[in-house]
Parts: C-alpha cells; structure tokens; sequence
C-alpha cells in the first residue's frame, strides 16, 4: 500500500515496513534459493517492490542480486530488476556496478520498444556519468533522456531532466547557469505539485548561495528545504540540508546550532550505512 514515491503518505507506510524488512528478506530470500523451478511474476514483484523501498532506506541488493540470474529468459521483468539494482548501487555510491545494471536495463528497454524507460535509464546512466565527473558523457545521456521525454509529452520527466542537467553545471562551477536552470525548473515541480524536487532545488540553491559566502540567503533556501523534507518523511534530503545549514551555522560562528545540525545528519548516515553522509557531517564537525 506505500506509494510508489515518497510523499506526505510516505512516513507511515515506511514506518510499518521497516520493522519487518528483515523478515520479508529472509523469506523472500529463501523463497529464491530454495525452489528449483523459475521464480513466479508474484515472487519478483514483491522482490523488485520490497528492493525498491529499501532503495530509499537501508539500500540492499542482495535479494535482486540472487533472483537476476534465474529470470535472465524474461526480459520485461530482468529489466526492471536490473533497473531498481542500479538505483540501489547509486544510493550506495558503487557507481561502475549501477552503470553496469543500468545499461543492460537500457538495452533490454531497448529491445522491447519501451521507449519511456529506455529513456529512464538515460536518466540513470547520465547522472552516474556526473558523479563518476564523466561530464559529457552525462550531458549526452540526460539530454538523449530529455529528447525522448519531451516527445513523448512527458512534462515532470523532462523537468527531472532539467534538474540534473543543472546538477553538471553546478560540478563543472558553472554557478550561473545552475542557478537560473534551478531556478525556473523548480517552478515547474511547483506548478506541477511535486514538493520533494521542488525542495531539491532550494537546498542546491542555498548550496550555491553558501559557496558565494550569502550565508543568509543560504539559510533561508535551506532551511525550506529541510522543513519540506522533514514533511516528506525523506531522510536523505534531511541529511544532506543537516550537513550543510551545519557548514553554514559554523561560518557563522553558530556552534551549537551547527553541532544540533551535524549530529542529525551523522545519525541519519550510520542508520542508512550511507558512508558519504557520516564522513561530510564528521568533516564539519571537525
């Protein structure tokens, strides 16, 4: 019953999976293992549910780790599988090993004429490209994405698209253009009521004001942010604007208020076992 993406419903569906997320492992896990014929549509579904949920919690690939190799014959559910698995090494920032699932999903989407997640995985693959620092390859593969999502009259898609292509510009220190694409897409996610990105934007637009030394301006963009995403439930984002209001507050000379910020975020990172979390909030606490 959770929804397929984080929302205002998120936190309690999430709250009633977490507890039992080790048990459905378990017994999905098994249920893998222990029968010789092939996995049923029901058993994949549940694992390719169950794994996409964990995505945005506790990442864990290994139950699609061990179901991929048995569905290899049905490509329509081996694509989706590889698809959710290199979301998941995204989150766990083993970057070659989602470029790896996330291209063989590319060209089974591919080869079934399914041109919306085809392009999907454009989307995946140009973003893993940016945080590998292979800039063109990832302007290449979120503007091929964009291309598709524009034809086919995909408006939030093409907005994603535009958010990450604002993400390369950011890294390459184009700050300039980061910000007016940041800017007039989080417009977009606004108008089109999705709150989560339309947050992602403001928290990249307070980072862009701190690296310009406007601490308050930074504050303010994000601080909404977080206040959005705590909303949401989505304990990513709430990490991420934790770590950086703490860099800010420290600038500024706010210790206790940076140090409250900091400890947010590196308990949030040791329960996600998200490592890049835990070492930025340890590196300004320092």
């Amino acid at each position: 019953q959770a929804p397929w993406k984080p929302d205002s419903q998120f936190p309690a569906a999430r709250d009633k999976i977490l507890p039992e997320l080790s048990n459905l492992d378990a017994l999905l896990l098994s249920e893998i293992q222990n029968f010789d014929e092939p996995p049923s549509t029901d058993l994949i579904k549940a694992v390719n549910a169950i794994s996409d949920f964990s995505r945005w919690n506790v990442p864990n690939g290994r139950l699609l780790t061990d179901l991929i190799p048995r569905i290899e014959d049905l490509p329509k559910y081996l694509a989706s599988s590889l698809s959710i698995l290199a979301g998941i090494h995204w989150h766990c920032h083993a970057y070659d090993l989602s470029l790896e699932a996330g291209t063989r999903a590319r060209s089974l989407y591919q080869s079934l004429r399914q041109r919306s997640d085809a392009a999907g995985c454009d989307h995946q693959l140009g973003n893993i490209h940016r945080l590998k620092g292979n800039f063109p390859e990832a302007i290449a593969s979120l503007s091929a994405a964009r291309e598709t999502f524009n034809e086919l009259d995909r408006e939030l898609d093409v907005a994603y698209c535009d958010r990450d292509l604002a993400l390369v510009f950011y890294e390459q220190g184009n700050y300039d253009d980061a910000a007016a694409l940041f800017t007039s897409v989080r417009e977009v996610f606004v108008e089109l009521d999705e709150p989560a990105p339309a947050a992602f934007c403001q928290e990249w637009l307070g980072d862009i004001h701190r690296m310009d030394e406007d601490y308050q301006a930074a504050e303010k963009q994000i601080v909404s942010a977080l206040q959005t995403y705590t909303s949401l439930g989505l304990m990513s984002g709430i990490a991420s604007c934790s770590c950086t209001l703490g860099d800010v507050y420290g600038i500024q000379q706010r210790f206790d208020a940076a140090l409250e910020r900091l400890q947010v975020a590196y308990d949030i990172g040791q329960k996600q076992g998200n490592t890049l979390v835990i070492a930025n909030a340890l590196r300004f606490r320092s």
